[in-house]
């Protein structure tokens, strides 16, 4: 990786114990170090309340998330020029409320919030801001870069927020299932030391005993020397009728709807791309438990999914490949993507990434409704791509369709 900044000085809190960055959190900052002053890493999400919202009450249940969660409070330095993290003591906390007449208006606010570039060194990773439109709705607008939470985390704290606000605006005492990042961190100390990690290490050494070609799509921008970071959205839904053929397509053969996309993927970008030996980037959620499931922070972990000879067979063949492969990746999702690109460049220097696509595959469905109080989860897109193309598949709020984005870097893709 070409690091093209360097931060200078060391600032953090005095007194503060720091930690390493878990692995999960290197992949961010090697990025962040790539990708220097951009909104790369920027996740933004917001739910929107349905009906009349006591602000106040609202700013408060925002504020007790934060506190509970240390996960927000995570500040990241420079000690000796190694990036370290502590947990920063819990301040209240003021948060900026815009009023607007329609939830059409809190589109752009939505952009802005996407798009806004955080200070990495020793500052607040998150920011909130509230729309109001009285009597009708309140949405809650939350961007942080992903050094400090991933999209499953920023699930659970829009949950979190609304549930707090429910408690407080009905005299009721809340316990949330909350867990500190710490724990993970010390985990995966405790994981580095397992004879698990050796036996991951050795699945992926196994997995690229041979490097194979990067596959691509095709740009259709031609003569650009230097692919920039910024990208457009466009996206389309596939509607109920057709997801459910798919879906009793995928129970008939016993695969995932998952290694169904995912088999289909390969079958276009290996054609596309000329070559049989390639692959295609997908995040995991790298949460094994309870409690991970539980926690605020950032835990998705990238893998590399190789295919080879994808044309050969059937289609139902390939994806019962496909799944079968997904099988042996999820018993080795721990080891880290950066771990692996590490292990390869002993003995391949000159390898800058194993993919350049990746395919994302999202349902979480999300709850409702939380007490008296319904509202809905929505994503904006950053604005930026670290991969000449993400694919986003996913279902937020459980309608029963499937929407399918494409990220792509204007530089390389023209519309």
């Amino acid at each position: 990786i070409v690091i093209k900044r360097n931060f200078e000085g060391v600032i953090y809190m005095k007194n503060k114990e720091l930690f390493e960055l878990t692995n999960p959190q290197k992949s961010i900052w090697y990025t962040e170090q790539f990708y220097a002053g951009t909104t790369v890493n920027n996740i933004c999400v917001s739910g929107t309340l349905y009906g009349q919202v006591d602000e106040n009450i609202l700013k408060q249940a925002i504020n007790n998330v934060v506190r509970q969660n240390d996960s927000f409070r995570i500040h990241v330095v420079l000690d000796n020029n190694v990036v370290k993290q502590y947990i920063s003591d819990y301040k209240k906390f003021n948060i900026d409320v815009e009023y607007v007449n329609a939830e059409s208006e809190v589109i752009q606010l939505e952009k802005t919030e996407a798009e806004y570039k955080f200070d990495i060194i020793d500052s607040d990773l998150f920011r909130f801001k509230i729309a109001i439109s009285k009597g009708n709705f309140a949405c809650i607008i939350l961007t942080v870069n992903h050094l400090i939470a991933d999209s499953w985390a920023l699930g659970l704290v829009i949950q979190e927020i609304i549930k707090n606000y429910n408690s407080i605006k009905n005299n009721e005492i809340f316990n949330p299932d909350t867990f500190s990042y710490l724990d993970y961190i010390n985990s995966e100390k405790e994981y580095i030391n397992s004879k698990k990690f050796t036996n991951d290490k050795y699945f992926w050494s196994q997995t690229f005993s041979t490097i194979p070609e990067q596959a691509t799509i095709p740009g259709s921008i031609n003569g650009v020397k230097n692919i920039s970071y910024k990208a457009k959205r466009l996206s389309f839904e596939l509607d109920k009728d057709i997801v459910s053929k798919i879906n009793n397509f995928c129970r008939e053969n016993k695969i995932s709807t998952f290694n169904f996309f995912m088999a289909i993927f390969s079958i276009y970008i290996g054609r596309v791309s000329n070559i049989d030996d390639f692959v295609i980037g997908t995040p995991i959620l790298n949460r094994s438990n309870f409690k991970e499931k539980h926690t605020t922070g950032m835990f998705i972990n990238t893998v590399p999914i190789r295919f080879e000879n994808v044309n050969d067979g059937s289609f139902k063949n390939l994806a019962s490949t496909v799944a079968s492969k997904m099988m042996g990746i999820l018993r080795h999702q721990k080891y880290s993507y950066n771990s692996i690109l590490e292990d390869i460049r002993k003995e391949h220097s000159n390898i800058p990434n194993l993919y350049n696509i990746l395919l994302s595959y999202q349902i979480t469905n999300a709850q409702q409704t939380e007490g008296d109080v319904k509202y809905k989860t929505e994503w904006t897109f950053n604005g930026c791509c670290a991969e000449d193309m993400d694919i986003q598949i996913y279902d937020l709020n459980d309608t029963g369709s499937l929407n399918v984005a494409y990220d792509y870097k204007t530089s390389k893709y023209a519309e």
